[in-house]
């Protein structure tokens, strides 16, 4: 499993970095068979939501995407966390056997 990180057109502090880092981390927890995960943090178009986080994850078979427009890159972190936390559930009960 891998994690790749990327900032676009801006150079990220380590320490959202490493924020970034530990919250996307902890989406391991709902899926076992994540297979690699990317996150990609860019400037949004939005004037109220300036800061954009893509976040996506590949399992076999699938690959889950969650995209958040914020006014701060750890807020949309977040935000992309619990979407893809979201997804992840819906997509396990959805694909469970019984």
């Amino acid at each position: 499993m891998s994690t790749q990180f990327t900032a676009r057109h801006f150079h990220p502090s380590t320490q959202l970095k490493e924020f970034t880092l530990d919250a996307v981390d902890k989406i391991h927890t709902f899926h076992s068979e994540i297979s690699s995960i990317e996150v990609v943090l860019e400037p949004g178009q939005d004037a109220d939501a300036p800061q954009k986080v893509d976040l996506r994850v590949k399992i076999p078979g699938d690959y889950l995407t969650a995209t958040v427009e914020d006014e701060s890159y750890e807020k949309a972190v977040l935000e992309a966390v619990d979407l893809m936390t979201r997804q992840l559930r819906k997509f396990k009960t959805k694909h469970a056997t019984h």
